[in-house]
């Protein structure tokens, strides 16, 4: 979404739009999902930008990759904190041409293409309904299935993990998982 002011446009980051990442050391390339916006309170003049932990790459540059969108312009900045455990968790500072807007992106939609975020919220039941704004799936909704589901991927044993029935694709990782309050309105 691009806004003109008297200086230049400005691009706005949702929750669901995609980050490309560049790592030009082995020329490798990534897609993620925005999570939400984040502000710290000890560095009140710092945005950030939460993803998966797992789509850290060494010195990557972060571009912001809408829904739909044909080729990467908009540096975000590089993810300097990540973590796989206990929390698959990272955050990017915006240090580009991007700004973030607390609203999940919903543009398959022409009556609600934004969501606006109202809270967030700690799932504590199966059935909850629970739905995902992501790069590649764009929004889904599905039920809570399990709260501490496990996996075994190849020798490594992964557990507390959250089981929802809905298909996500690669590159939704690190979108936002959220609710509905009232359409419109969601809480992550």
């Amino acid at each position: 979404m691009k806004l003109e002011s008297r200086n230049d446009i400005v691009n706005y980051i949702l929750a669901g739009d995609g980050i490309y990442s560049y790592y030009s050391f082995n020329k490798t390339r990534s897609i993620c999902s925005a999570g939400f916006w984040v502000t710290d309170r000890f560095l009140p003049n710092t945005n950030f930008i939460a993803t998966a932990g797992h789509c850290y790459r060494p010195n990557a540059s972060c571009y912001l990759l809408p829904w739909n969108a044909t080729f990467v312009e908009y540096d975000i900045g590089k993810m300097l904190f990540h973590y796989l455990s206990t929390m698959d968790f990272g955050l990017i500072p915006m240090s580009g041409n991007v700004k973030p807007v607390a609203n999940i992106r919903n543009t398959d939609s022409k009556e609600y293409p934004q969501l606006r975020i109202k809270d967030h919220i700690v799932v504590s039941s199966n059935g909850a309904h629970l739905c995902i704004s992501g790069f590649r799936s764009h929004v889904k909704c599905g039920y809570v299935k399990a709260l501490s589901g496990f996996k075994d991927s190849g020798g490594d044993y992964i557990e507390t993990l959250f089981v929802v029935s809905m298909q996500a694709t690669k590159g939704d990782n690190g979108g936002s998982v959220f609710f509905i309050i009232k359409i419109s309105y969601t809480q992550v």
